[in-house]
């Protein structure tokens, strides 16, 4: 399913081109149509680093958890704190909630241990 990652000014007015500038200089707005097979909570989890370094996992950022609904929610959130006149990429992804606490549980036992 076409989750459609978008970069979109901060006031959410307009979408920004990829490569263009953002109308606000030290923010951005990060957005997502979130689907799931069966209804969940989910949220948006992105990384944003200057152009110039790779991504290294650090400094995530978190949206709140939602509702995924039966048709899919748009999932939209700000991203502050960028440095005027620096280029940056980014890349987000859409987490979810396992749908009962027996899926939560089977989910981290199925991790795999390792010996010391």
């Amino acid at each position: 399913m076409a989750v459609l990652p978008q970069q979109r000014r901060a006031d959410d007015s307009a979408p920004v081109a990829l490569g263009g500038q953002a109308v606000s200089p030290s923010e951005v707005r990060l957005s997502a149509l979130a689907r799931t097979p069966f209804r969940t909570q989910v949220r948006l989890e992105w990384e944003v680093e200057p152009a110039d370094l790779p991504f290294d996992g650090t400094g995530l950022g978190l949206g709140a958890w939602q509702d995924s609904s039966t048709t899919g929610n748009a999932l939209n959130d700000l991203v502050s704190g960028l440095a005027i006149d620096t280029r940056y990429h980014w890349r987000l992804r859409i987490a979810g909630r396992p749908a009962n606490a027996a899926a939560d549980k089977r989910r981290h036992l199925s991790q795999p241990l390792v010996a010391r």
